[in-house]
């Protein structure tokens, strides 16, 4: 189950196999991510003629910059006065029409992932009820449990992961552009502190995917050593070696523990940083701002107030992209188990129903489950239905094997 781990651009290519069918609802979420976030601006500029009020002035006029200006524009077309009372409940509209598209967003998303778990974990399981007998053989339960169950699950989770990591993204240009057409000046200093955190961030991002593939393949070993242990529970206890599976099963907790330990570092390592960061970058901003011989504290306050929100955006995309890296290695278990179910898939050559009708006959039947190693060799038998047979023999001599060839598994 050791597995390379992806490059980003092997990620890309993955995601569309796996949620390609989606990719339409997909489309239909980074457009509300649009709405939502241009409503987010809008109502954020709308604070420049609020604050214009507050501190005794007349509101802003046509000339206010950026997203003010529009505001200030709408009320010519409205049957309402430009006033403190009415910036302030279009204000409230606005952010309660932008909750309600975050909750379409949010419903839109969880019915995409909804859909996901269901048909994948259906196609998995029909695709394995008809695969051949002996590919199924080569994968141990515990394994095949793993993937249809927890990294099916995990899939959606990405998924949910990957839609707000593009509402993050969405979220921080669109606000960024608001913000630009208030402040230039401070939007640029912003843009570049962005762009070097996310820089500085990269060996954390690349970390977390690399304990994402280790967890992964962790996952499975222990979910095969539970399996395959319950399962022969009777002979453990019969041979008295309890000490040795509670030693080599604690070894793989105790791993399970270590890496949960990292990956929770790692994560909160990134956003632990952005916060201060925000802070201190918002004192530099005013120190510069109020410098400058234009200096408004109702133009400042939007400008950081938006810029606030792009770090909040960057807090989340980082921790969406996280999470994204550490199940990208699960997301592929289930890519490459279906495309490895499709290619071993049985071939019906017949059309009617077997039947056992009079004699079942064997001449000079072999099997063999690699080249050099034959599981049975020259077997001639005839059986008569309703004769009862035994087949004696030592472990290895191939009984099983037999019994399979007599239903058909191979």
């Amino acid at each position: 189950i050791a597995m390379r781990i992806l490059k980003l651009p092997e990620t890309f290519p993955l995601l569309h196999k796996a949620f390609g069918e989606y990719r339409r609802q997909i489309a239909v979420l980074g457009i509300l991510g649009v709405a939502s976030s241009f409503l987010a601006g809008l109502g954020i500029g709308a604070v420049v003629p609020l604050l214009s009020f507050l501190i005794g002035g007349e509101g802003a006029d046509a000339t206010a910059p950026g997203a003010a200006s529009y505001i200030v524009r709408l009320f010519d077309y409205l049957p309402v006065p430009f006033t403190f009372q009415a910036v302030l409940i279009l204000i409230i509209i606005i952010f309660v029409a932008r909750a309600g598209i975050l909750m379409i967003f949010n419903y839109t998303g969880a019915r995409i992932r909804a859909d996901y778990k269901n048909k994948t974990a259906r196609l998995l399981l029909e695709k394995m009820l008809q695969s051949k007998w002996a590919f199924f053989l080569s994968k141990k339960l515990g394994y095949v449990d793993e993937v249809l169950l927890r990294d099916v699950d995990t899939g959606a989770k990405l998924l949910e992961s990957f839609a707000h990591l593009m509402l993050s993204f969405i979220s921080a240009v669109v606000l960024l552009i608001f913000a630009f057409s208030i402040s230039p000046q401070l939007t640029l200093l912003s843009a570049g502190a962005g762009v070097l955190l996310l820089w500085g961030f990269r060996p954390l991002v690349r970390k977390s995917r690399e304990l994402g593939k280790l967890a992964s393949d962790l996952a499975k070993e222990a979910a095969q050593f539970v399996t395959e242990h319950a399962i022969g529970m009777k002979a453990i206890k019969g041979s008295a070696v309890e000490g040795a599976v509670l030693s080599r099963g604690s070894d793989l907790f105790r791993q399970r523990k270590a890496l949960e330990l990292r990956k929770s570092i790692i994560a909160s390592a990134s956003s632990s940083i952005i916060e201060p960061a925000s802070v201190v970058f918002v004192v530099a901003a005013f120190a510069f701002s109020y410098t400058l011989e234009n200096f408004s504290f109702q133009v400042f306050a939007a400008t950081i107030f938006l810029i606030q929100r792009v770090f909040v955006y960057l807090e989340s995309g980082q921790v969406s992209l996280h999470i994204v890296n550490e199940t990208i290695p699960r997301l592929l278990h289930v890519v490459e188990f279906g495309e490895d179910l499709t290619k071993n898939q049985e071939k019906n050559s017949g059309g009617r129903t077997f039947k056992f009708n009079e004699t079942l006959v064997f001449k000079d039947v072999s099997l063999s489950y690699a080249p050099e190693r034959a599981a049975l060799s020259g077997i001639t038998l005839e059986i008569r239905r309703g004769e009862s047979i035994g087949i004696v023999g030592p472990s290895g001599s191939g009984k099983t094997s037999l019994a399979d060839l007599m239903m058909r598994l191979f």
